[in-house]
């Protein structure tokens, strides 16, 4: 019985686990794909600024 029981237990994760990471890959992607124009850019503009401090933040420890 407890054999059944681990079986079943094993089985169930191995097929729902990647059904799961699948539907959230595929999730992911659809929002990914379905952003508006003002949330790109907003998001754009705070890639550029983080990659601005980091190059700032580079050149101080760069000259100590």
């Amino acid at each position: 019985m407890e054999s059944i029981r681990a079986l079943s237990l094993d089985m169930f994760i191995f097929f729902v686990g990647p059904l799961l990471l699948a539907a959230a890959i595929i999730y992911g992607i659809v929002m990914w794909r379905q952003r508006s124009r003002a949330v790109k850019a907003h998001s754009d503009q705070a890639t550029r600024r983080l990659y601005k401090t980091g190059a700032e933040q580079e050149k101080r420890h760069g000259e100590a």
